[in-house]
This record gives structure tokens, sequence and C-alpha cells, in this order.
């Protein structure tokens, strides 16, 4: 991906670690969560189109649409409205999550 997004990965090498799976396991899982003490962060727009491309390629190459895996903070900075219609899979260490949409 971009280089302009830190700890993008690359699409080749996270395609490669996912072949083994078979056809009867569960969906691939995109996990979304802000890394350390992330100052440089991408603008909303910047993310969601890097994120809509490896979606489209992660469909492509699976057939089927990813679950997102990630925080409530990062859930409301970038993935709300937009990719409301996807699984989530809310990461909470602190409670229950709260899956209402």
């Amino acid at each position: 991906m971009a280089s302009t997004i830190p700890y993008w990965p690359k699409k080749k090498r996270v395609l490669e670690a996912m072949k083994w799976r078979c056809h009867n396991q569960l969906p691939p899982a995109i996990d979304l969560e802000y890394v350390g003490n992330s100052k440089q962060r991408p603008s909303k727009e910047e993310f969601q189109t890097k994120l809509r491309e490896f979606i489209d390629i992660t469909i492509k190459e699976f057939g089927q649409d990813p679950i997102l895996y990630t925080t409530y903070n990062f859930y409301g900075d970038y993935l709300n409205p937009e990719f409301s219609s996807y699984e989530i899979w809310i990461r909470d260490i602190y409670s229950h999550p709260n899956t209402q949409r």
C-alpha cells in the first residue's frame, strides 16, 4: 500500500500469508487499530481510499467480504458510517462490546 500511511501492510505479503486458508474457514479479517503513539495519521479520506482498495483485493482473492476487527475509537474516526455495512468485530478490553449500529 501507500508508504504515506504508517504500518500499512504490503498487499502481496498479506495475501501470501493468507493463501493457506481453506474454503470452510472463517472469512478473512482486517485488523484496524491505532499503533502505539501514532502521531502521523492519514486523513479519513486517504485512509478510506486505501482501505477500499485493500477490501476489493481481499474480496477478489477470497470471494467474500472481510470482517473488520477494530476498536471503538478507530471505528468512529475512520470507519463509521462508510464501512458500517461490513461485519464489525470490536476489540474492547475494558467492557462488553456494544455493536448496535
